[in-house]
């Protein structure tokens, strides 16, 4: 319900709204001076809504010729809303040369000249009349020949009897012209009004409508919007109880319209405006992609920004796959920032994190030199190839690498030799991790040494020489 004290100041506001009067009503008639005297016909002006227009007919009195008793055309059955101007021309195209846009409908019946009258048929009765039916208008003071004849403002209809004095007559204005604007004076097309009898409220009715929320989270409507064709018999104007909507509105809202006739008839129905919002949030500041190295011993790096900030016509939430100073793993990491407004419009934005490995095998320690029995550098043990076995060797040395297991390490090595007794071999081995980086040399030496005496079998026999002494 809505309290008299809202409808009272409704009023007020429309109270000056122009109003309008019942009825099919004769408002204008011409005679042009185009090839054949054309165009021809007359203006009408629905002052109320017609529902029927079929109601209604025309016929025209040429040179006094008499009232038809019937119409010699009649309207097809569509409706007309109030403040309508409809023309019946004898012909189509002599009209648009001289008005500028088409008739509505054209008849030979309204082939009539200047000193001819025309009568409006409602229900098979005169409602309106132009002229006088049983007289020849040459000389008449309704005449018009080569020009036109326009009904006052606030007259008719007539009924059958004419009324010359609410007329305006402009006989000759159109001689020797070719359009109607060219014309000293033109008739006054689609001018006339006149006020209307009205008891009845507007008859309303409303629409369902969705609208969505600009940039700056708001959207405004007009009354015509959520209006599906509401009517009055005397014009309406159109207001709504809301017309600005903003976040705070998204989803379902009760709109109401209503609609004012010039006797401050109101009439009322309800919509639903729906506030949408379908703009994505919007996100500034993404950072740009960095590369970093591993840190020494481990096998991730911390990396840093400065965090991004969203926006949204609405209220929105930035979320993020990770955070500055998160630890990042070797390769490359994506990270997404999102943002989500009230409605689920979604964005997202990216840049990635990528840990390169430049750090080689960490070595501690040593191999100790070693001896083994051996003429020369063939007889050294062979190269290990693990870093299990490497380590194995005597000594206290250890290797380790933070990105990669010690089972996928490369084990490589070489041999130089030199010296006789020994040969001592020099073997450097190097360790090589999945990213190609290579330890420090690890030295072994290796001494082969001869350390056994040559080996005698079997005796000498006893032998007899001659000679005297040793």
């Amino acid at each position: 319900m809505y309290s008299k004290k809202l409808l009272s100041l409704l009023i007020i506001l429309f109270s000056t709204f122009v109003s309008f009067s019942q009825d099919l009503i004769i408002s204008g008639v011409y005679d042009g001076d185009l090839s054949g005297g054309t165009p021809k016909g007359v203006e009408l002006y629905a002052s109320s809504y017609i529902a029927d227009l079929s109601d209604y007919g025309l016929s025209s009195a040429n040179n006094g010729g008499g009232a038809t008793g019937s119409p010699e055309f009649d309207f097809p059955s569509v409706s007309v809303n109030a403040g309508t101007y409809i023309y019946v021309a004898s012909e189509s195209t002599q009209f648009n040369n001289w008005f500028g846009f088409s008739p509505d409908y054209t008849d030979g019946s309204m082939g009539i000249n200047g000193d001819d009258a025309v009568e409006l048929f409602y229900n098979g009765a005169v409602a309106d009349v132009y002229g006088d039916v049983d007289t020849d208008g040459s000389g008449e003071a309704w005449e018009y020949t080569d020009g036109w004849a326009y009904r006052n403002d606030n007259t008719g209809p007539d009924g059958s009897t004419f009324s010359s004095g609410s007329w305006t007559f402009a006989e000759d204005a159109y001689d020797g012209e070719t359009t109607n604007a060219g014309a000293t004076p033109s008739m006054p097309v689609g001018t006339y009004t006149t006020p209307c009898v009205d008891t009845e409220n507007p008859t309303m009715i409303c629409q369902n409508i969705t609208v969505e929320l600009d940039a700056d989270g708001e959207v405004t409507i007009t009354p015509s919007q959520i209006d599906n064709g509401s009517f009055d018999d005397c014009g309406i104007v159109l207001l709504t109880t809301t017309t600005d909507f903003d976040c705070d509105d998204l989803g379902a809202n009760s709109v109401s319209l209503f609609g004012f006739d010039a006797a401050n008839n109101i009439g009322i129905c309800s919509a639903t405006v729906t506030v949408v919002d379908n703009l994505s949030p919007s996100i500034a500041g993404i950072p740009s992609s960095q590369t970093l190295n591993v840190v020494s011993g481990t096998c991730g790096a911390v990396a840093t920004w400065t965090e991004p900030t969203a926006s949204d016509n609405c209220s929105v939430t930035l979320t993020s796959s990770h955070d500055s100073g998160d630890t990042f793993p070797l390769g490359e990491t994506t990270v997404t920032y999102t943002a989500t407004d009230g409605s689920t419009n979604v964005t997202t934005a990216t840049f990635t994190v990528t840990v390169t490995d430049n750090e080689a095998p960490v070595v501690s320690g040593s191999i100790t030199a070693s001896t083994v029995e051996g003429c020369d550098s063939n007889d050294a043990p062979a190269a290990v190839t693990t870093v299990a076995a490497l380590e194995a060797l005597t000594g206290d040395l250890a290797i380790a690498d933070a990105c990669t297991a010690d089972g996928s390490l490369v084990v490589a090595s070489s041999d130089a030799s030199a010296g006789t007794c020994p040969v001592v071999v020099t073997r450097t081995y190097t360790v090589k991790d999945a990213c190609d980086n290579t330890s420090v040399n690890i030295v072994h030496t290796i001494n082969v040494d001869d350390t056994t005496a040559p080996v005698v079998s079997g005796s000498i026999t006893a032998s007899t020489v001659e000679g005297c002494d040793s």
